[in-house]
Order: C-alpha cells, then sequence, then structure tokens
C-alpha cells in the first residue's frame, strides 16, 4: 500500500485547523468596542434632541438677557508711587548693621520692599477701611437702604415671594441664609465694586467702579481711593513716629560710640520716612487720570448669556443620547 503523500498530509492539516478555528469562540476583547457606525447613527436619529435642547438653553439666556441691567462706569487712572522704605539704603560699613539689629531695627534696604499701592490693592477688602467708611459716611445704610428702618435703626429682614424662594433654595443647599449687613459685609461689597487692573500703558494702573447710578460709583471711586490713601499713611505715619521715639531714648542711654553713630544713622532714616510721608500729595500713587463717568455703559456677554446655557442644555442630551444608545448595545450582546 503506498503511503499518503505529503501534500495530502498538509491539506488534511489545513483542514483540521479551519475547523478548529471555527469552533473557537470571539475573543472577549471585541465585547468592548464600541460600534462607531451604530453610534452615529444613533446620533443621527436623535439629533432632534439636541437642537430642542438647545432652543431650551437659549430660551434661559434670553431672559438673562432681559433681566440684565445696564450700569455706568466710572474710572481713574494711577502711577504707583515708588516703594517708601524710608529714603536710600544706608551704607552696613563699621559694623552698623550688627549694631542696627541689636536694637531690633532694619536699616535701609534690609526692610520688605512693599509698594504702598500693593498695601493699598489688599486694604480694599480690609475691615478697616470698612469701618472707616461706614464711620464717616454710613456707606451701609446707603448701599441698603431698602433693608434699614430708619425710624427703629434697625436692619429689616426681607419679605416677598421671591425672597422666601430664594431663601429656601439656599437652606436646601447648606448655604449661608440672610443677614443683616455688617463690616464683613461692607469689606466684600467695597473689594467687590472697586476693581484694580493694568491699564494699556506698562506701569499704569486703571481703578473702576460700576453702578446703576454714574455719579454714586463717581463717589465711590474718589472716597475709597482717598480713604484708603489717607489710612495707610496714618498707619505708616504712627509707626515712624514710634520708631523715632525708641531711636531717640535709646540715644539718651547709649553713651559708647559705635552706638551713637548708628543711632544717628537710624535717625536720619526715620527722618527720610515721615518727610516722605507729608511731602506726597497722594502716598498710594499719582493719580494721572482723574476719575470721570465712562460716556458708554456695560453691555451683556451675549458670547457668555446665550453660548453657556446653549453649550450646557445641549451637551447634556448628547450626552444622555450617547450614554443610552451605549447601555441598549450592551445589552443586546
Amino acid at each position: 500500500m503506498e503511503s499518503p503523500s505529503v501534500d495530502s498530509h498538509t491539506q488534511l492539516r489545513d483542514l483540521h485547523n479551519e475547523r478548529t478555528l471555527r469552533l473557537v469562540p470571539a475573543t472577549t476583547a471585541t465585547d468592548d468596542v464600541i460600534d462607531l457606525t451604530h453610534l452615529f447613527r444613533i446620533w443621527v436619529k436623535w439629533i432632534w434632541l439636541p437642537i430642542l435642547a438647545g432652543g431650551i438653553g437659549a430660551w434661559f439666556g434670553y431672559q438673562s438677557l432681559q433681566s440684565f441691567v445696564p450700569e455706568s462706569v466710572a474710572k481713574m487712572i494711577v502711577v504707583p508711587a515708588a516703594s517708601t522704605s524710608g529714603g536710600a539704603s544706608l551704607p552696613m560699613t563699621g559694623g552698623l548693621g550688627a549694631a542696627a539689629s541689636a536694637f531690633g531695627i532694619q536699616i535701609g534696604g534690609a526692610e520688605p520692599s512693599v509698594s504702598s499701592f500693593d498695601r493699598f490693592k489688599m486694604i480694599l477688602t480690609s475691615m478697616q477701611l470698612a469701618q472707616r467708611m461706614q464711620e464717616k459716611y454710613g456707606l451701609m445704610q446707603k448701599i441698603w437702604a431698602t433693608s434699614w428702618d430708619s425710624n427703629t435703626l434697625r436692619w429689616v429682614r426681607p419679605s416677598g415671594e421671591d425672597f422666601e424662594r430664594e431663601e429656601r433654595r439656599r437652606a436646601m443647599l447648606r448655604q449661608n441664609l440672610w443677614t443683616a449687613p455688617n463690616l464683613e459685609t461692607l469689606a466684600a461689597y467695597i473689594g467687590g465694586k472697586v476693581k484694580v487692573e493694568p491699564a494699556k500703558a506698562q506701569g499704569f494702573y486703571e481703578l473702576s467702579v460700576q453702578h446703576r447710578d454714574g455719579n454714586e460709583a463717581l463717589w465711590l471711586l474718589n472716597t475709597t481711593f482717598a480713604e484708603a490713601d489717607a489710612l495707610l499713611r496714618e498707619a505708616d505715619r504712627e509707626q515712624s513716629l514710634e520708631r523715632r521715639r525708641f531711636i531717640e531714648r535709646q540715644m539718651e542711654s547709649r553713651t559708647m560710640l559705635y552706638m551713637q553713630e548708628t543711632l544717628r544713622a537710624l535717625l536720619t532714616q526715620a527722618l527720610n520716612k515721615e518727610i516722605t510721608l507729608e511731602a506726597q500729595v497722594s502716598y498710594v500713587g499719582t493719580v494721572v487720570e482723574p476719575a470721570h463717568i465712562m460716556n458708554a455703559k456695560t453691555e451683556p456677554n451675549l458670547q457668555l448669556i446665550f453660548g453657556l446655557p446653549i453649550a450646557g442644555w445641549a451637551g447634556g442630551a448628547f450626552l444622555l443620547i450617547t450614554l443610552v444608545a451605549v447601555i441598549r448595545g450592551d445589552r443586546r450582546r
């Protein structure tokens, strides 16, 4: 009997392998692949839903546009004052630096180089400035006049359906409910109203206030700038005066020559600081363009008013369609 040829054996082996491959199930990796063609068909079929949702978002945007109230803008341009560290740095020769450190006093350039304008930006939101504005102008009663009872001299809780609905919403979200205005509230109001931004020209800053009443915006800008300037000047004047008095007391009690030399240098520095405090017209900075009311009032940001709700509603509907399509596709498998 003749043995089967090599070709016959090869054909039988190939046939066996083909039948084996037919019996092997598909790999589980393909089960996790999303059918993009099917998903695209679902998107096309339900495209009307994101369009409808975008229309709802546009309606909410239109409602926001209708409630928008233009405000007047008061602006001024300021050049920040140079850092007032008490004049030029004094030489640190002859052991002056070590001797001054023994008195707890730093000489010249060793002082913090924080400018008055940087401190001005920080003090805009301070309780200290809010208290000064309240004591001099009764600012809280002007800002929240509708909640102030001049007869009883007490704050009155607002009422009305809209207010109560808002209070219920805030309570449900665990947010702070209405409280009577206080210095903390006033400080946040001033800090939010007075904007400090770099101007187009380098080294210049633009201060602005927005308000429905242009005259109120102008008054708040001028008054806040002047009071903050005076507050910083008074604080530095008091600090400089205390420092000078301390140095003078030390000069009376210290007899050694090198200590006297150090104390005279420190006294010169303190006097230079006092002269700077009194000589500058504006301690915070030089006003190069006085405060004035802009002709154009604020305009609504249409991209934000319409774009955000449209994108939010349409995107949410699109994601919902995709999620439902993926879940249904998994169930069919």
